[in-house]
Order: structure tokens, then sequence, then C-alpha cells
């Protein structure tokens, strides 16, 4: 059940994101195109609205489902498996996020033939400057609950009293 529980929360959640970020684009598209023509600008090609909606949806639904939602899911198993609180899961959830992008990453650069492989410590920095506050976002939204109750229910557990 918790299973099944997590995989439905983090569906929710990236779909949300998909949602959110569509319909902003939306709207800064429209302004733009509104600003465009009151100052008698180009409005721009046709194919600029769709190719960055499939752009930042495809972003959003590779990062999502493909790093963040795993990189949660291994963080919880961590913390049950060691008996450790959820709130404890955040460093397991960073490394293993690095770890996942680095390595889908350099998959997905020999698969399209660059010659661009990044070294780890470079690609650290970038994924520390562009993807940590992401990340962070996602697991307070999605675990942040979650680790909260977990860290109530162990404070306020109650233990037998001892008979003397």
């Amino acid at each position: 059940m918790l299973l099944v529980f997590f995989i439905i929360r983090h569906f929710i959640l990236v779909l949300t994101a998909i949602l959110l970020a569509a319909l902003s684009w939306t709207v800064v598209y429209l302004l733009c195109l509104l600003i465009a023509l009151l100052s008698g600008q180009d409005m721009g090609g046709i194919l600029a609205y769709p190719a960055w909606l499939i752009f930042i949806t495809s972003i959003i639904a590779v990062f999502g489902w493909g790093v963040f939602a795993p990189a949660c899911g291994i963080g919880l198993l961590c913390c049950k498996k060691f008996k450790l609180p959820n709130i404890y899961a955040p460093p397991i959830v960073f490394a293993t996020a690095v770890f996942l992008s680095f390595h889908s990453y350099r998959f997905f650069a020999e698969i399209m033939d660059l010659n661009q492989v990044s070294d780890p410590m470079e690609f650290l920095k970038y994924f520390l400057l562009y993807a940590t506050l992401p990340l962070s976002i996602y697991w307070l939204i999605s675990e942040g609950p979650v680790a909260v109750w977990d860290l109530l229910k162990r404070l306020f557990r109650r233990k037998p009293k001892k008979i003397s």
C-alpha cells in the first residue's frame, strides 16, 4: 500500500508541475504576442509555442519521473531499511539524483554521439547550479509531509511504563 501511495503521489506531482509549466508558458507566450502586436513588431514563427511547450513538458517529465521520483524512492527505501526517520532522506535523495542525472547524461551523450561528455566535477557544478532548487522543492512537496509525520510519530511514540 505504501508503494501505491508513493507512485500515485509522484505521478500527480509531476503531472501538476507539467500543467503549471504549460499554463505559465501559455501566459508568457500570449503576453509576448500582445506586446508584439501593440508595438508593431514581428510576431515570430508559428512553431515557437508548440516547440517550447513540448520542450518544457519533456524536460519536466524526464526529470520528474526519471530522476526526482526514483531518487525520492531510493531515499525512502534507505530510511526504511536502516530504520531512520524520513527526515534524513534528503542527502540520499540528492546523491541518488546526481548519480542518475550524470549517468543519464552520459548515456544520451553516447547515443547522440556527442564528444562533449563532461567530467563528473563539472557536471556536479551544473547540477548544483540548476537542479538543486527544483529537487529540493520537489522533495519538500512530495516527501516533506510524510517525513514530518514520521518524525512526529517517532517523537511522541508512547513508551511502556516500567513496573518497579
